[in-house]
This record gives C-alpha cells, sequence and structure tokens, in this order.
C-alpha cells in the first residue's frame, strides 16, 4: 500500500476528508483492499456487520502502510466501508443481475470474489429479505 521505502502520508482538512495527491492514492489503495474478499469479505449484508476482526486486521494493513493515527481510524475506516459497498454492488451487477436464475449466477462467480462467498451472496440477493428491503429502499427514495 505505501509508496517504495516508505508510507502514504495522510493528512486531513478540518471537515475529516483526507486531501492532497496522496489522499487520491489512498482512495486508490481502499478500493483495491475493499475488492480483496479474503481481508473483507462480501459476504455481510451491511460494512456494520462486518466482524471486527476483519475491521481490525484491516486497520492494522492501513497503519503500517500510511502515517495515520489512531484519531483518524473512524473517518478512514467510514472511507473503506463505502469502498466496500461499492465493490459489493460491482459484483451485484456484473454477476447477479444479468442472470434470470441463481444456477446461471452461480455459474458466473466474478474473479474477484471467494466461491463460498459468492454462494451466500446469491443466495442472500435471491431471497424475499433483500428482495422486500430492496423495494422498501426504492420506495424510500421516491419520497
Amino acid at each position: 500500500m505505501g509508496k517504495e521505502g516508505g508510507n502514504l502520508h495522510i493528512e486531513l482538512n478540518a471537515h475529516g476528508q483526507v486531501i492532497g495527491l496522496e489522499g487520491t492514492r489512498l482512495s486508490s489503495k481502499l478500493g483495491v483492499l475493499a475488492r480483496n474478499g479474503i481481508l473483507a469479505p462480501l459476504n455481510h449484508k451491511d460494512w456494520r456487520l462486518v466482524p471486527s476482526m476483519y475491521k481490525d486486521r484491516l486497520w492494522s494493513h492501513i497503519k503500517e502502510n500510511t502515517d495515520t493515527t489512531d484519531d483518524m481510524k473512524r473517518i478512514l475506516m467510514m472511507s473503506f466501508g463505502s469502498k466496500w459497498k461499492e465493490s459489493k454492488h460491482e459484483v451485484k451487477t456484473i454477476g447477479y443481475d444479468p442472470y434470470n436464475i441463481d444456477i446461471e449466477r452461480l455459474a458466473h462467480c466474478p474473479d474477484r470474489v471467494e466461491e463460498d462467498q459468492w454462494r451466500s451472496l446469491v443466495h442472500y440477493w435471491s431471497s424475499k429479505e433483500a428482495k422486500v428491503g430492496a423495494r422498501l429502499l426504492f420506495l424510500h427514495l421516491l419520497y
């Protein structure tokens, strides 16, 4: 994650946003980490429900490769959570949405997704719970 021979320098503005060129590099690196199914498994309903052991491991990885401080943890982990959610949406868009039945969906596991996680995701996205949740979200966005 860090540049050759050093760590990414992380600086926040008054609003808690990462700034500067290194901020852009950090955002890119967080996106790469978010697509790593071993470090950040996608088969959880929501980032807030991902077990703390994964989050602790990610935070350790971020700290090892940046000059971040513990007071930046909340901001950076929220940013990571957004990247994780984007990654999950991407795999749904490419491996789930184009197909009509689960057997086809299961056969089209995206390369970057672990097989067991993919089975879990397909099962969830095909469930009544997920479909009702999606409808409620859609209706909420309409009004």
